[in-house]
């Protein structure tokens, strides 16, 4: 079984301002179906600093706790940078002991590190889409995202 799930990131103030996340799944009603440990079809959350690639890092992150089993996972982004990180850059990042090609410390390492650690358990198919162009999921974890925003601000 193969599970598809879009992931998105927002950020207002980018850098150092409110940031949401948030992932959908493909397939309606899907919690508490196999490979599915949560409720509902989507989440989303956000905290009252960050950035957007903290944002679309951590939209990945949840989507995968939230899929922990052993399911090929589909995980459709707008965030190359996300896409980019995972499949090119990580096993570098590890092998020089979380430092880039110029030695300096990777950004956002502590999440690279508990991405790394989830993704290990999935074959995952990367796809980009282009954000705001219509794309049905894409679009529903754009607006949840920024409603995790909204929820941070709110809770300041």
């Amino acid at each position: 079984m193969t599970i598809t799930v879009s992931t998105d990131g927002s950020a207002l103030g980018n850098p150092n301002g409110p940031m949401g996340w948030a992932w959908a799944d493909h397939e309606p009603a899907a919690g508490g179906k196999p490979g599915h440990e949560h409720a509902g079809d989507c989440d989303a959350g956000g905290a009252t600093n960050g950035t957007n690639q903290i944002g679309e890092l951590c939209a990945v992150l949840e989507a995968l706790r939230a899929h922990p089993g052993s399911e090929d996972l589909v995980i459709e982004t707008d965030s190359q940078y996300a896409i980019n990180c995972s499949t090119k850059w990580v096993q570098g990042w590890k092998r020089n002991g979380w430092k880039t090609a110029d030695k300096k410390p990777v950004k956002n390492a502590d999440l690279w590190q508990l991405l790394d650690s989830a993704q290990s358990t999935h074959q995952i198919d990367w796809r980009w889409v282009k954000g705001h162009a219509g794309h049905e999921f894409n679009e529903r974890a754009d607006a949840l995202a920024n409603r995790g925003v909204e929820t941070a601000l709110a809770g300041r």
